[in-house]
């Protein structure tokens, strides 16, 4: 157990038992570094930038990753191959707190601007427009996909009465 209360720390397992974890320090960039379920090290990738809520892949091939350049945020998707960052929505003053498709093959993510959050779903490929799959005032997290695919569970933060809650997007 390592505590630092200068640092965080964010990881994501693989349905293969692949490790990606982070230990973020607020006053120094870093990498993501991979291990293979013996904890054999497999490597380090990105771009040395202050990344939060990272999420691997399935197939443990990627992580998706936020980047944090405060007051700004943004979804990357990342692969263990040197220099491969793709950023994911171009039109947002924030983005984060990516989740993976069961199938790997679809990922969503927040948008926030103002106070409307935008829940939106793009091909894990990085390419194309990402589609809308659910908005409104106040911050929407998505946080977890139901094991078949066809609900995504959110969290939804709001100030005042009522504060947060849970609420399932159906796509």
């Amino acid at each position: 157990l390592l505590t630092n209360m200068n640092s965080e720390a964010h990881f994501s397992v693989a349905a293969d038992g692949t490790l990606a974890y982070l230990l973020v320090s607020r006053s120094q960039a870093s990498n993501l570094v991979w291990f293979d379920p013996s904890g054999r090290p497999l490597g380090t990738c990105g771009s040395g930038s202050y990344y939060r809520n990272v999420a691997i892949s399935p197939d443990g091939t990627r992580v998706l990753a936020d980047i944090q350049r405060y007051p700004q945020s943004e979804v990357r998707l990342i692969s263990l191959a040197p220099g491969s960052e793709v950023r994911l929505a171009f039109d947002a003053e924030f983005a984060s707190d990516g989740v993976w498709h069961p199938g790997g093959s679809r990922i969503a993510f927040a948008t926030l601007r103002g106070q409307h959050t935008r829940i939106l779903e793009a091909d894990a490929s990085g390419l194309g427009t990402p589609r809308l799959l659910a908005e409104g005032e106040g911050f929407l997290a998505p946080r977890q996909w139901s094991p078949d695919g066809r609900a995504l569970l959110a969290d939804r933060l709001a100030s005042g009465p009522g504060g947060s809650d849970i609420v399932q997007i159906t796509p």
